[in-house]
């Protein structure tokens, strides 16, 4: 949940942006825009758990590589979306992040279907055979 705190904050004022017209109040732009600047970065917290779940000094190197290089992938992304074609506005561009937001909004729910399926599976396992001492609590 912390992970996903910041695409929880930035969705509603991404809906914002993009239903607002051109001629809207400049005031209410600058709201919208000051709102979805001021996203909770959780990289610090990310950077512990990577750090914390890895075992050894070397899965932690590579854990922490990996990251890294995802986390600078995404800030030259960030930092190229914007055209000189879709100034002063950035439609398109608040209209692409608003669709890409609502694909990883789908996609962040795929985990949750797994595990109900996965705890489905393992109820019909428990019925069979007896689960005594068993790691996960069914519920």
């Amino acid at each position: 949940m912390v992970s996903s705190s910041s695409n929880v904050w930035i969705f509603p004022w991404l809906v914002g942006l993009v239903t607002l017209k051109p001629s809207g109040n400049l005031w209410v732009r600058y709201t919208l825009l000051t709102g979805l600047l001021s996203y909770p970065y959780c990289h610090a917290i990310l950077v512990a758990w990577n750090s914390k779940n890895s075992n050894t000094a070397r899965t932690r190197a590579v854990s922490a590589a990996l990251y890294n290089m995802f986390v600078q992938s995404g800030n030259i992304i960030g930092s190229n979306i914007y055209r000189e074609d879709d100034k002063p506005l950035c439609e398109s561009v608040h209209e692409s992040v608003f669709k890409f937001q609502t694909l990883i909004t789908d996609y962040g729910n795929r985990p949750s279907r797994k595990q109900s399926s996965f705890r489905n599976m393992l109820r019909q396992y428990c019925a069979v055979l007896p689960c005594q001492g068993f790691l996960y609590s069914v519920k």
